[in-house]
């Protein structure tokens, strides 16, 4: 009986056995599998394996529909960004394709297959309402309160000062600093009264505030991929310190979509370029979780681990974290002689370019995996 389960997994967690973030106080949210369940694991609330969706074949790859998603989300008007995750987190129906569902460890009611699963809370860092979101990463995309603006920023300058303000907007920005990003280091003759003009077209498409120093007025819940992607690649980081792979998994692959868009393509400024740097960095950053989370899941998530890690040496060929996630998920899936190939190259690679040996760590790894 569901209420019984309730009432026990709420006894559990005032005894501390049971994160906060484990949805108990709906019941009507909590169905998860409308089909028979693997009897309750030891109650660690460690992911052990993946639920087989009807019509998949036993073993196959398929990851979870969420982030693959995600990628398209931001230009399309009738999707939803929290209404996508929260559909991963919802019943699933019958017509859907066929994918895997994360099943957790314990706490699988087996007479009415239910499994509790996550609070929206979860994905606060992405905002609460997409009323108004921003897309600078990729197509720029502008939604504000409900409203589409991106087809109405006139010109070249007329977009970059509005990509510049929402990439700003928790500052007033002064108005030389608007002149150098509008036209770096050579503007024109009578820039400030350009300035002032783009200045009083955007106005009417959105709320700034200021004369001498203008900042761009938001709701606070306003969602900018910019914004996300760092609360995304802070969540993710902070859960895989901890080791929690599942509260990891979600936020990594956030982090990762909004960074390979790639910042205002075919935009070319000193302060573009920078911010480009920056993504370029939380990219390898969130390869780094998403390999981590997926070799801590295991399962059918080492196959993500090993595109990651792969992706990760292939675009920071001397960063040795990204050889030792490799090396250690090439030997969770019993490839040890790929592992040890995958030392080797980067000892040679290291020696030739900069006479240098791996790392302790890697050192060490190498030792293991011979052992």
């Amino acid at each position: 009986m569901l209420e019984d389960e309730l009432d026990e997994a709420v006894r559990r967690r005032e005894l501390g056995r049971l994160p906060d973030e484990v949805g108990l106080d709906d019941p009507a949210r909590l169905a998860r599998h409308a089909r028979k369940v693997d009897p309750p694991a030891p109650r660690d609330h460690r992911v052990e394996g993946f639920a087989e969706a009807p019509g998949s074949e036993p073993g196959e790859a398929v990851e979870h529909g969420v982030p693959n998603e995600l990628d398209g989300v931001a230009g399309e008007e009738e999707r939803d960004l929290v209404s996508l995750l929260e559909r991963g987190l919802r019943n699933e129906e019958p017509e859907r394709r066929p994918g895997r569902v994360l099943r957790p460890a314990g706490d699988v009611n087996e007479q009415t297959s239910h499994a509790a699963i996550v609070r929206r809370r979860l994905w606060g860092y992405l905002g609460e309402s997409l009323a108004t979101r921003i897309q600078l990463c990729g197509r720029v995309v502008a939604e504000i309160e409900g409203r589409r603006i991106e087809h109405e920023l006139r010109g070249r300058q007329g977009r970059l000062l509005f990509a510049y303000l929402a990439a700003n907007r928790v500052r007033a920005v002064p108005r030389a600093e608007l002149v150098e990003a509008l036209w770096s280091a050579t503007p024109p003759l009578g820039a400030d009264s350009a300035l002032s003009a783009l200045l009083s077209k955007l106005r009417r498409l959105v709320p700034i505030e200021g004369r001498s120093e203008f900042r761009l007025v938001l709701p606070a819940d306003a969602w900018i991929d910019l914004e996300a992607a760092s609360a995304a690649i802070h969540a993710a980081e902070s859960a895989v310190a901890l080791g929690d792979w599942i509260r990891a998994w979600a936020p990594a692959r956030i982090a990762l979509n909004v960074a390979r868009r790639g910042f205002l393509p075919g935009e070319e400024a000193p302060w573009v370029e920078e911010r480009r740097r920056e993504l370029e960095g939380l990219e390898l950053h969130a390869l780094e979780c998403v390999a981590r989370s997926g070799l801590g899941i295991a399962g059918p998530e080492l196959d993500a681990a090993e595109r990651a890690a792969r992706a990760l040496v292939r675009l920071a060929p001397f960063r040795e974290s990204g050889h030792r996630l490799l090396m250690e998920t090439l030997a969770a899936r019993d490839n040890v002689a790929d592992a040890l190939h995958v030392y080797d190259e980067l000892r040679v690679r290291l020696r030739d370019e900069l006479g240098a040996a791996p790392a302790p760590a890697t050192q060490a790894l190498h030792r293991r995996l011979l052992g």
